[in-house]
């Protein structure tokens, strides 16, 4: 601090290497006059500060922070305070920290010119909750701090940082107008993202067992939402972390409560390049009143493949059959879901969606390895909408009991601009697998009891078979456009030499009697001189077959459920020698269209090869 005897009529004053400007200061008309006037010049220098003085270097106005008599000072003295409190930024640690003054009628000692006293901690804020911080006097809440609306000038966020984050807090946010809640400045790149990590005890061993807790209010207005990226940052890259403790708890939780189902409880939005979401705890209050839907957002943009959100090891609560939005507006997306646990409380009906598709874009979401908990049986896990892919690994999916409403069927829109398409592949190791796109469905059940007869899960022991059924719409369907199974792989160990090969089928005995021109096999090898060779069954017969399926009724006859089947068998011959030890590849497609839901086709997955 700088105490006047009088007023100064001579000499200098710089602080952190920046030269202060005297006026209204020297021949003030008072010692008080003197000091306010010396902490607004001090206040008003945007001059950067000397470098080494702290990790950035900010302008000295946002570095330090003084006031006069008439801003709570003693009579006649300027303070002059350090915005944020290290001991890298005590004079007695960094002499570059100095305050050097030639002024006259100055009371104090040298010592007491200096900075000391600060400790060690956290240098900032996550965000502020007052419109009055700092500098201005304007700042809106959330403007300021590390995750803010401008990048913190307190100290540096470098591409590639670990910003640690105390815990042990609560923030809670109110809102009531229809503005956007949250824009977030530009930082790392997809090399070196920033990530900002919420504290278990790693850092400030008071953290321990200790949980930040962002809580979303909703205050009267439209959405509570947060833009985690803005537009214009094409090459941002963050990850939001929190830690995961032994008991299964989360330590960084973002809670929601919307008080109207019309509204959100919490929307997570990304302009255009997106977060890693990583143990976070994201969940509806769930009272009475408050159940909003969680809105994942990306919009202003089309986004490539590449660029993916992902939600790795969260919990996402959900209450009253709300659902999880996947928004675009317009524009193509993708999420992706990683070992997480998706939890519905107070639900007393089967929700007809969980994950809601609003745009009419091509779209992935991908779900590995992810937990639904708390559903009603008979629940629907997706809305299909739009040229959608929907990928489905290792997750258990409880009493979600339907994928969605089928795609299957969905002809040309009046315009006959595009075909709204959507994938569904679903799949578990030595497990369930399905796959769907409009044209027909195929998929593997190890708890529906299918007919198998010869082909073998990844385990050697257990058999399989790929069921199959096709679109009721027969205008879908034709030689050009017909539905292909998931491709069968086998190795040619019979070296270079024509193989002969046939592939075992099933058809319900309802449907009309399978041909050459509507269900046929694509055969694609790599012949003995090294050409790529494709050849069709297309138009050849099709013929009976005597093989034992299982199971088989007292007549012989495969049954699935109440329903029997009639044997089929598709054989061939390779035009050429198929060169040793080379993959041969089976693709079956059928064009002839199912009356109902319920008329499948089972294949063996395992056609025979020998030499021709």
């Amino acid at each position: 601090m700088i105490s006047f005897s009088a007023t100064p009529t001579s000499g200098t004053i710089s602080v952190c290497g920046v030269t202060i400007s005297t006026s209204g200061v020297l021949n003030a008309a008072s010692a008080d006059a003197a000091a306010n006037a010396l902490a607004t010049n001090i206040n008003a220098t945007t001059t950067t500060v000397a470098t080494g003085v702290s990790a950035g270097v900010p302008q000295l106005r946002n570095m330090v922070f003084a006031r006069g008599p008439s801003g709570g000072a003693p009579s006649g003295t300027c303070q002059i305070m350090m915005r944020v409190g290290a001991t890298s930024l005590n004079h007695a640690t960094n002499p570059l920290c100095l305050i050097a003054t030639t002024f006259n009628n100055v009371t104090s000692n040298a010592a007491s010119h200096q900075f000391s006293g600060g400790v060690g901690g956290c240098w900032g804020w996550v965000w502020n909750l007052e419109t009055a911080l700092g500098v201005a006097s304007s700042i809106i809440p959330t403007a300021y701090g590390v995750i803010g609306s401008s990048r913190p000038i307190g100290g540096t966020v470098a591409d590639g940082d670990v910003v640690h984050i105390r815990a042990g807090k609560l923030v809670a946010f109110t809102e009531s107008t229809s503005r956007e809640f949250h824009t977030m400045y530009q930082c790392g790149t997809p090399q070196n993202p920033v990530e900002f990590r919420v504290d278990d005890g790693t850092v400030w061993t008071a953290d321990a067992g200790q949980n930040l807790v962002f809580e979303f209010n909703y205050g009267g207005g439209l959405t509570t939402a947060f833009n985690l990226v803005h537009a214009i940052h094409q090459n941002s890259q963050v990850i939001f972390s929190g830690a995961k403790y032994a008991n299964g708890t989360r330590n960084w939780r973002w809670i929601g409560n919307s008080n109207s189902p019309s509204n959100y409880m919490c929307s997570l939005r990304w302009l255009p390049t997106p977060a890693l979401f990583k143990n976070l705890h994201i969940e509806d209050a769930g009272t009475a009143t408050n159940n909003g839907a969680l809105r994942l957002m990306q919009a202003g943009v089309t986004l490539p493949a590449s660029k993916c959100a992902v939600f790795e090891d969260c919990f996402v609560g959900l209450a009253r059959n709300r659902t999880i939005q996947f928004r675009q507006a317009n524009y193509r997306g993708k999420v992706r879901f990683i070992g997480c646990h998706i939890d519905m409380k107070l639900a007393v009906a089967p929700a007809d969606v969980v994950i809601e598709m609003t745009s009419g874009q091509a779209n992935i979401v991908e779900i590995i390895g992810t937990k639904f908990t708390g559903f009603v049986s008979g629940s629907t896990l997706f809305s299909p909408n739009g040229r959608t892919l929907f990928y489905i690994l290792n997750s258990e999916l409880g009493n979600i009991t339907k994928l969605g409403a089928s795609a299957m069927g969905r002809d040309l829109l009046a315009s006959e601009e595009f075909v709204w398409v959507n994938q569904v592949v679903n799949s578990a190791q030595k497990g369930y697998f399905f796959y769907e796109d409009n044209l027909g469905q195929a998929s593997w059940d190890p708890n529906s009891n299918q007919p198998v007869l010869n082909a073998l899960l990844i385990d050697g022991v257990t058999k399989t078979s790929l069921r199959a059924n096709t679109t009721s719409v027969s205008s879908l369907l034709s030689r050009t456009s017909a539905f292909r199974l998931p491709p069968i792989v086998k190795v040619n160990t019979l070296g270079d030499t024509p193989i002969q090969y046939a592939l075992e089928f099933l058809a319900d005995k309802t449907l009309p009697a399978p041909t050459g021109s509507t269900i046929w096999v694509e055969c694609l090898y790599v012949d003995s001189t090294g050409a790529h060779r494709t050849e069709s069954t297309f138009g050849g017969a099709i013929a009976a077959s005597g093989v034992s399926w299982y199971p088989e009724d007292v007549s012989g006859s495969p049954f699935f459920g109440a329903l029997t089947y009639n044997k089929h068998r598709i054989s061939a011959s390779t035009s050429a020698p198929v060169k040793a030890g080379t993959e041969v590849t089976f693709v079956v497609s059928v064009c002839q269209p199912s009356s109902n839901a319920a008329q499948f086709y089972f294949f063996d997955p395992s056609p025979s090869m020998g030499a021709a």
